[in-house]
């Protein structure tokens, strides 16, 4: 169900002499998983859907506000009002210029009116926008409404018991108030496999992250019996998926945890000092990554921004792999705008696209244990219209797949695809992260696809060549290839005729369709020989009036 075609050919192709692809590359998540969506996650969220809300409460009168600072001394001054009482909390810095979100209560707004602070109200009453924000009718599906941290560990269970074969829940340790970090465990059989964390929820005020983990998980058990892509990467990968790392931040609708600790300022690794991993939760995640050395992948998932940004945070020298995680950045950033459009920056590094983050949970994991790692800053706001939640998930889940694809071992040589090209093992012209030897080569000269403009072998450069040569597209899109070529194998083949119908017979504005046209195409015998074939198609195509249909 949604298996790409184009992929599944490809990964049977010739890719050298007497090489023959098996593993399935590139998963296409976004057109996949959108079929299956709302049907399994009303199924899977029946038992919590009437289950009590422990939504974020009494934040009644406090308001989100965007402060302008006007100098360093300004904001020193907030800085100040906010170690001073926890009923103020900034939220941003670097986001728009000089300006900071900062949530306040109704006494901490007359102390900032007080200051002289310059400020736009953002939100009027933060207790209203949670409880609209987390207000779902009855019977709605999972990512109808943001979850409460109850809710996501019920749907974590309900994913186990749904899957037992593929999924586990893990206890990775304990918040400061006692609430467990929840993650879900998803592989296929087998062991020795690299594996990803992907976590939300490390500020709790953040709550688009925990959705798109949920998704995440959803969406590789839903679709393993049905897609051979997600079988791949569930069968190929270990996936540590944790959709709330700061539970008490996330039931209190604060940045902090209980303990009033920016937990994004608590790991250790590089520019950290003595109280480097004071608090539970950040212990938890350390002691993970330390039992854990196959993990290859971490991406911690923030509010926000439209980015993707990696380390240094705590310092502006710009890290070794710079230049890799640019190009894998701007990769995830394609696979995002390739599902609905929406632009993501890759801006570079922590530091120098946002501010100095001085224990940062990725410039631990990459410059203490070698992980590759991103943060992504979801949307344009803290709190994204609940209708925004299933296309966000969708699109970052494609981002995260890519990434998750791109540190397996393609070829099952036993070294991981990034390792295997940093040692010359195997070439990557097209610096993509995947060796050569696993990408396609349609007429087996040696040079894949990629970088090989004669893609079909016969020494012209043509039409079909310049087809074969486009990047993958959605379905919907058929811009590039010929008319009626519906499984994008740029020729229009007895397959597209024989299928045609089903795509086709719409009107004006059908699914997929521009505007301007008006298609029926049916199985006709158009030669009277009794058989439906391309001449049959080549007749109607020469007739056929797209105005009347006929």
């Amino acid at each position: 169900m949604g298996f790409s075609v184009r992929n599944h050919i490809l990964s049977l192709l010739p890719v050298g002499p007497g090489v023959v692809r098996l593993q399935i590359r590139r998963w296409y998540i976004g057109h996949t998983l959108r079929i299956v969506a709302s049907a399994t996650s009303v199924a899977l969220s029946i038992s919590i859907a009437s289950s009590a809300v422990a939504k974020p409460r009494n934040l009644h009168g406090h308001k989100v506000v965007r402060v302008t600072v006007a100098n360093k001394a300004e904001l020193a001054a907030l800085r100040e009002m906010e170690a001073a009482s926890r009923d103020i909390e900034i939220w941003s810095e670097g986001i728009g210029g000089p300006t900071i979100d900062v949530r306040v209560s109704p006494k901490q707004k007359r102390a900032l009116d007080r200051s002289g602070f310059r400020y736009e109200v953002l939100i009027e009453d933060l207790q209203a926008k949670y409880d609209e924000l987390y207000s779902a009718p009855a019977g709605a599906g999972f990512f109808d409404a943001y979850r409460t941290y109850a809710e996501h560990v019920a749907f974590m269970n309900d994913l186990v018991a749904t899957y037992p074969d593929l999924a586990t829940m893990v206890n990775l340790g304990e918040s400061w108030n006692g609430r467990i970090l929840w993650a879900i465990h998803i592989t296929g059989p087998g062991g020795d496999k690299p594996g990803v964390m992907y976590h939300g929820g490390q500020h709790g005020n953040e709550i688009m992250g925990p959705c798109v983990v949920a998704y995440l998980a959803q969406q590789l058990l839903a679709n393993y019996n049905s897609d051979p892509v997600t079988a791949a990467l569930v069968d190929n990968m270990e996936w540590f998926l944790l959709p709330i790392m700061n539970p008490d931040g996330y039931e209190a609708g604060s940045r902090y945890n209980d303990h009033g600790v920016d937990l994004n300022r608590n790991w250790g690794g590089p520019g950290t000092g003595a109280s480097a991993f004071s608090e539970p939760e950040t212990v938890a995640m350390r002691d993970f990554f330390l039992s854990h050395p196959n993990v290859q992948a971490h991406v911690d998932l923030h509010s926000y921004g439209y980015a993707i940004i990696w380390p240094w945070g705590h310092k502006e020298d710009l890290c070794d792999d710079h230049l890799t995680f640019k190009a894998l950045g701007k990769r995830m950033a394609d696979e995002i705008l390739e599902v609905r459009g929406v632009p993501y920056d890759t801006r570079g590094s922590i530091n120098r696209a946002l501010y100095p983050v001085i224990g940062g949970s990725v410039d631990y994991s990459y410059g203490e244990l070698g992980v590759w790692a991103f943060v992504f800053e979801l949307g344009y706001t803290f709190f994204m219209p609940s209708y925004q939640i299933l296309p966000t998930s969708e699109e970052i889940g494609q981002a995260l797949a890519y990434f998750s694809d791109w540190i397996i071992d393609c070829n099952s040589n036993g070294i991981l695809d990034l390792d295997e090209i940093v040692q010359g093992i195997s070439t990557d012209c097209n610096y993509n992260g995947t060796p050569d030897v696993c990408e396609s080569d349609l007429d087996s000269d040696s040079t894949i696809d990629a970088c090989d403009p004669d893609i079909d072998g016969d020494g012209v450069l043509n039409e079909l060549d310049a087809c074969l040569y486009r990047p993958v597209r959605a379905p919907t899109i058929m811009e590039g290839f010929p008319f009626g070529d519906l499984d994008r194998n740029c020729k229009v083949d007895l397959f597209d005729y024989r299928n045609m119908h089903f795509y086709f017979c719409f009107s004006e504005n059908g699914p997929g369709i521009p505007s301007p046209y008006r298609f029926c195409l049916r199985e006709v015998d158009a030669d009277g020989d009794e058989d439906i074939d391309l001449a049959d198609f080549a007749i109607i195509q020469r007739t056929f009036d797209p105005e009347t249909g006929e």
